[in-house]
């Protein structure tokens, strides 16, 4: 029986594959039509991407072959742009579709190792702005070439962010997830402000929002009440201010700046309530939102900050619609004293600081 070809003989028809598909684009021996070269070049592009997708993926185990196709896709691209074999580089892209599947079987079925799965994430992203930089350096490359393949680098990036996204639910345990989440949120929203990116800054929302959605989807999960995920939420809190402050960079509208601090302030109300209720069954849940209530009223006073006063006398009304609807009717004697007292505490502060700062307040709601 024959033995298996050594490793050279499939590396040499590759090779050779490759060198015709550069001889066929600059030769003058053979006569043809003006097509013909065109044809001869995609043709042997794609010969060459589909001799080295089964030599490689039949020679790798999948998690290699997850990481090997992803660096063949940057790789050739990069190869076929610097010798300007246009050919070539379209057809490199191809390599990209065994790492997407295999992104997407490892991913389904909680596979490993984690970070292989990283890969195709990284080229997407990597080939999207090395086409952003390319047609940066050359202003003068024709529309129908650069509007298709800048397209397809937005295209690539959505995608990246996508499996980015899905990366962090797969891989990042449970408990951590939502402060992963928002920290990746604020490096982008970071990035954005530093190169004035609308994009970058859509990115970086998509990435909190998910934080934040996971918490009010997982508001009955014990994990939920965990200190890391407190200061998520006060990251992004710390957003807002930043891009109110910066607005030359971030480029948001009053009413994007409102949303962040309903959003923000309202899951701030849901982390209190149950961290609350979780180590002390609602005695003292009237107090917290007489508390929370106070506090969102002086930031907005301290900040001039009309949203976070609407919010706190939001959170207000609640307190004394609970104190009506339940510590009346269900607290013992001494906790119902305590219940009112923290709730008059609180009211009595704000009826001094509204008496003494009436004209401003009035002027800020």
């Amino acid at each position: 029986m024959a033995g298996k070809p050594p490793w050279w003989n499939p590396v040499l028809i590759i090779g050779m594959t490759l060198a015709l598909g550069h001889w066929w684009q600059k030769q003058k021996v053979i006569v043809t039509g003006p097509r013909a070269p065109q044809l001869f070049q995609c043709a042997l592009s794609l010969l060459f991407v589909l001799l080295a997708s089964t030599w490689f993926g039949h020679n790798s185990p999948d998690s290699s072959w997850l990481v090997i196709s992803c660096l063949l896709a940057a790789g050739v691209t990069a190869y076929a742009a610097l010798t300007r074999a246009w050919w070539l580089a379209a057809c490199a892209q191809l390599f990209l579709l065994p790492g997407a599947w295999l992104f997407l079987q490892q991913l389904s079925h909680d596979g490993e190792p984690r970070f292989a799965a990283l890969a195709p994430i990284a080229a997407l992203g990597l080939l999207s702005f090395a086409a952003v930089q390319w047609f940066r350096q050359k202003p003068d490359a024709a529309p129908q070439l650069r509007d298709p393949l800048l397209t397809l680098a937005v295209a690539y990036r959505w995608i990246a962010l996508g499996m980015s996204l899905w990366w962090v639910l797969a891989y990042i345990p449970h408990r951590e997830q939502i402060w992963t989440l928002m920290l990746f949120g604020v490096a982008v929203f970071a990035v954005a402000g530093w190169l004035r990116n609308r994009e970058a800054l859509i990115f970086g929302a998509a990435f909190s929002g998910l934080a934040v959605l996971l918490i009010w989807w997982r508001c009955f999960d014990p994990d939920l009440v965990y200190w890391a995920n407190g200061l998520a939420i006060l990251a992004l809190l710390g957003q807002h201010r930043i891009a109110q402050r910066l607005g030359d960079r971030y480029k948001l509208t009053s009413q994007d700046l409102d949303a962040i601090v309903v959003v923000g302030g309202l899951t701030l109300w849901l982390f209190v309530s149950r961290w609350v209720l979780r180590n002390s069954g609602g005695f003292y849940l009237t107090a917290s939102w007489s508390g929370l209530a106070l506090a969102l009223f002086v930031c907005g006073m301290a900040l001039r900050e009309r949203m976070y006063r609407w919010l706190g006398l939001l959170v207000l009304a609640g307190a004394l619609g609970h104190v009506v609807v339940f510590d009346v009717w269900k607290l013992q004697t001494i906790n119902r004293i305590l219940s009112f007292l923290a709730l008059g505490v609180v009211l009595l502060i704000l009826g001094f600081l509204y008496n003494k700062y009436q004209e401003k307040i009035r002027e800020w709601l």
